[in-house]
């Protein structure tokens, strides 16, 4: 077993976030095998053509990995934020429409996802 030591800091290290995607890219591509996928934004403008909120993400395998989303305080509640997110999933190639079971003592996790499921949003716990 190897010796792990836990570090918290508040510094915004590049290299250290650089070195965590890795890792988690290599798990995925060694499991799945590479992601043929691309980064997504859905950018809200307002009249002057100021960007005032969005979603970012990408694709991969087939799912779409949100890492942004924001509506500005003045505009929620009028559904922009699922403007977002439905105008996200018609762009993922292949996405795909049902959930799919993670195999008893598989190494894949889902915790807190979406899923599509015929225009239904899932959430898997």
């Amino acid at each position: 077993m190897v010796e792990l030591r836990l570090s918290v800091t508040a510094v915004a290290d590049a290299d250290a976030r650089a070195a965590l995607v890795a890792g988690l890219v290599g798990f995925h591509e060694a499991l799945l095998g590479p992601a043929e996928g691309a980064p997504l934004g859905v950018l809200l403008h307002d009249a002057a053509g100021v960007l005032q909120g969005g979603l970012w993400g990408r694709s991969g395998h087939g799912w779409l990995f949100i890492e942004l989303l924001f509506v500005p305080e003045a505009a929620r509640g009028q559904g922009l934020g699922a403007k977002l997110l439905a105008a996200a999933e018609g762009d993922v190639p292949q996405s795909r429409t049902s959930l799919a079971p993670v195999p008893r003592g598989s190494k894949l996790t889902m915790s807190k996802s979406w899923r599509t499921d015929g225009g239904k949003r899932l959430r898997t716990t």
